[in-house]
């Protein structure tokens, strides 16, 4: 009875708010509620799929959308000008869609077009409307009828009238054509091979090329269905089928773009032993750093990459706000060579600057709070493009939602120096990276303070030396080879927290971390437009102390007696090896709908000098970008409950972390408004012990008890993004502990209790 009662109430509600917004229709207006395509099935051949995808994508009018239009008209309905209801119209509503018939004619159209430009001549394509009374809106049906198959390619033939260099270099061409005999005739196969054969072209010298020149004869007068193709090229200048190589090289990094860049250096000209010529101030900027990232030089054929990747590496020096260059051919009369003189003008950004922000951030251990930069930045140190900065910084972070895991509240502060240099310098000769990208090496050197309220502080120091390069777009490279760090934890009181958890000991013992590290990331860009899915790899390779452990042995140096351990400067230095792998996988369920799924397994393994990794490099779970079910730090490891580690006064402290992690999440976002987004997700996760620790039992790896020990967590959220800033309210409830808690019962999810929903808000998406 309940239930009837139930749908009974939920049905009314519709209908009254239906009826709330169909009072402001028009006599003959309808609202619109999307849009089908059907495939006729009598006489009609199938389509392929690829093209049903690409005929649903020109349904490019979105329905309307009830909500948003009831808040529109509450505001164009509003007495008070600047009253709620405006503010709420402007912020969740949206202008009604409404049916327009001419639109659908003019789609059908569109449609058949498409079809034709796919190779399927003869079709035919009608529509039907379907009005609904009680909504007051009209949805439409598409019927596409294909009657004769697609016409294919047959003879693909290239009219070339003359022997010339030209026309050799088209010759080399046809091979790699993307026009095949047998293919589907696709209109956008012509528009690809034309950029095809541009590309190839400019990229071979031959500058004053258009694909306009490049043209396309077919005949589909056979029989059987297919289409001969000539391509020719009509009258071109001789200009266009000369091929340039490069003669002189002008650099002139203080071109004055608008008159106010002009300066009282001291300009010369400089001719560099590479032929460049540098105009400009040679103390202000070192004529050899823009001669390294030119790759058009005399002598060399004109490539339009070269081209691009020269603009594309003087922008990534950082000191230019503008970049340009320009080709002048020399006269001749040759009609196959030319020659062109380089001109390449830069003007200069203000290579000193001194920026404050403040913002709010979430930490992956699940904080969230303001914090405060200060930062110095030389763009030009030592006048090689060299990047100094130096950040000054402070702020409070604090989780919201759950029980407490042992710290409430975390303030810091510190400092951070960098040192980015415009190419590599290592002992060895390398250029690592694209042509397009700029590899940088890194000089790094910071101090931090963390206060941990109401238990430890903990002082950081780190230095590193390494490089950054991408090799395209989509990759990148980050490689460490020295990253010396020094942990120094202690209690807020007199106690010591190694006394108090024996399980930490290690953990939080003062302690070097003396090691190299290197990711790699692959991320490409998610045009939504285009593609259905996207996928994003990290990888995170970090060894620890192996070569100070061997030199330690080498020449014989003696252990601490009381830890077993050898030490540096009286503190011993950790050893281990850890290895992270961060996969995610979004896909594209609708136009507003989107499946966002993570993976990730980490595993480490503290040997040697070490029994334990540090804190500050173990494995935690639990928080706003991990299982929102549970608080940060409070799972694991394995099937150990958290509760059990209690110190002599029965306190927990609550920092759980381990070697291994495996952890995931499935989450459905939903674009609920432009700003407005809404999601269902689920996570699991945990994490293990390398080895047995007596203290932690149940927290060792073992393979055959992961499924048991995982935990288990689903929730709901809501997010306001405004693109440049995302806030993100979160409520999750655990279903599983991977402990076995005092009734008896991991799924905790049976009893259920408001007691158990953990809140998360949190500044960006969690992955």
């Amino acid at each position: 009875m309940k239930i009837k009662q139930l749908l009974y109430i939920s049905l009314t509600s519709v209908l009254c708010f239906s009826c709330s917004i169909t009072k402001y229709l028009e006599e003959n207006q309808t609202f619109y509620n999307g849009a089908r395509i059907e495939y006729d099935k009598e006489d009609t051949v199938k389509v392929d799929d690829d093209l049903k995808y690409t005929l649903t994508e020109k349904l490019s009018v979105s329905p309307n959308k009830k909500n948003g239009a009831w808040f529109y008209f509450r505001g164009e309905n509003a007495k008070r000008p600047k009253g709620l209801k405006k503010k709420m119209a402007n912020t969740f509503g949206e202008k009604p869609v409404y049916y327009d018939k001419i639109l659908s004619e003019k789609t059908a159209e569109l449609l058949e077009s498409t079809l034709d430009n796919n190779g399927y001549f003869g079709n035919r394509v009608s529509f039907e409307e379907e009005y609904h009374k009680d909504t007051k809106s009209t949805t439409v049906k598409y019927i596409v009828h294909v009657k004769d198959t697609p016409y294919r390619l047959d003879s693909i033939e290239w009219v070339l009238k003359q022997e010339n260099i030209f026309n050799e270099k088209i010759k080399a061409l046809e091979s790699e054509s993307v026009l095949e005999k047998g293919d589907r005739y696709q209109l956008q196969k012509f528009r690809d091979e034309r950029i095809r054969i541009n590309n190839a072209l400019k990229d071979s010298g031959y500058y004053f090329f258009s694909s306009n020149y490049l043209m396309f004869d077919l005949d589909s007068a056979n029989e059987d269905r297919t289409v001969n193709v000539k391509a020719y090229f009509k009258e071109m200048p001789d200009k266009v089928k000369r091929l340039y190589s490069i003669d002189t090289v002008l650099i002139q990094p203080d071109f004055d773009l608008d008159g106010l860049n002009v300066s009282k250096r001291n300009h010369q000209s400089v001719l560099m032993d590479t032929g460049v010529i540098y105009k400009g101030d040679p103390v202000n900027l070192k004529p050899k750093i823009l001669d390294e990232t030119l790759q058009l030089r005399s002598g060399d054929i004109y490539s339009r990459h070269k081209h691009q990747a020269t603009l594309k590496q003087f922008s990534g020096l950082g000191v230019f706000r503008y970049v340009n260059m320009e080709f002048e051919p020399k006269p001749t009369t040759d009609p196959d060579f030319g020659k062109m003189n380089v001109n390449a003008k830069m003007s200069q950004v203000t290579l000193h600057s001194l920026s404050t922000e403040l913002s709010m951030s979430t930490w992956s251990t699940g904080y969230t709070g303001p914090e405060l930069d200060l930062t110095w930045k030389n763009r030009n140190t030592f006048g090689g493009a060299e990047k100094f900065s130096v950040t000054f910084f402070t702020g409070v972070q604090k989780q919201f939602g759950g029980k407490s895991n042992g710290v409430d509240v975390i303030f810091w502060y510190g400092v951070d120096t960098k040192l980015s240099i415009p190419r590599v310098i290592a002992p060895f000769k390398v250029r690592p990276g694209g042509d397009f990208y700029i590899p940088y090496t890194n000089f790094g050197l910071g101090f931090k303070r963390y206060h941990f309220f109401p238990s430890y502080s903990m002082n950081y120091f780190n230095t590193s030396y390494g490089f950054d390069w991408r090799t395209n777009e989509s990759v990148r490279h980050n490689l460490n080879p020295i990253s010396i760090s020094f942990q120094a934890i202690s209690s807020n009181d007199s106690t010591d927290l190694g006394d108090a958890f024996p399980s930490l000991e290690e953990t939080f013992r003062n302690q070097f971390i003396l090691g190299s590290n290197y990711s790699f990331e692959y991320a490409p860009h998610w045009d939504k437009t285009k593609k259905n899915s996207s996928f994003y790899y990290k990888g995170d390779i970090d060894i620890s102390g192996n070569l100070w452990y061997a030199a330690m042995q080498a020449t014989g140096a003696e252990k601490n007696p009381e830890t077993g351990q050898y030490e540096i400067f009286g503190n011993p230095f950790s050893q281990y090896v850890r290895l992270t792998n961060d996969f995610r996988f979004y896909f594209k369920t609708s136009k507003k709908g989107e499946m966002a799924t993570r993976f990730v397994v980490g595993y480490s393994k503290p040997w040697g000098n070490s029994t334990a990794l540090p804190f500050v490099k173990q494995y935690f779970v639990g928080g706003p970008n991990s299982i929102r079910a549970f608080k940060s730090r409070t799972l694991g490891p394995g099937s150990f409950e958290p509760s059990d580690d209690l110190d002599e006064n029965g306190s927990s402290f609550g920092q759980q972390g381990g070697d291994i992690k495996i952890e995931g999440s499935l989450e459905y976002r939903y674009d609920l408004h432009q700003y407005l987004k809404l999601a269902a997700f689920f996570d699991y996760g945990n994490v293990w012990l390398a080895t047995e620790d007596p203290t932690r039992p149940g927290g060792e790896f073992k393979l055959g008890n992961v499924l048991n020990e995982l935990a288990l967590g689903a929730g709901v959220g809501l997010r306001i993004d405004l693109q440049f800033f995302v806030l993100r309210f979160d409520f999750a409830m655990p279903l599983r502990v991977p402990y076995v808690p005092d009734d008896g019962d991991q799924w905790v999810i049976k009893k259920p209790s408001w007691n158990q929903l953990v809140f998360n808000l949190a500044i960006g998406y969690p992955f």
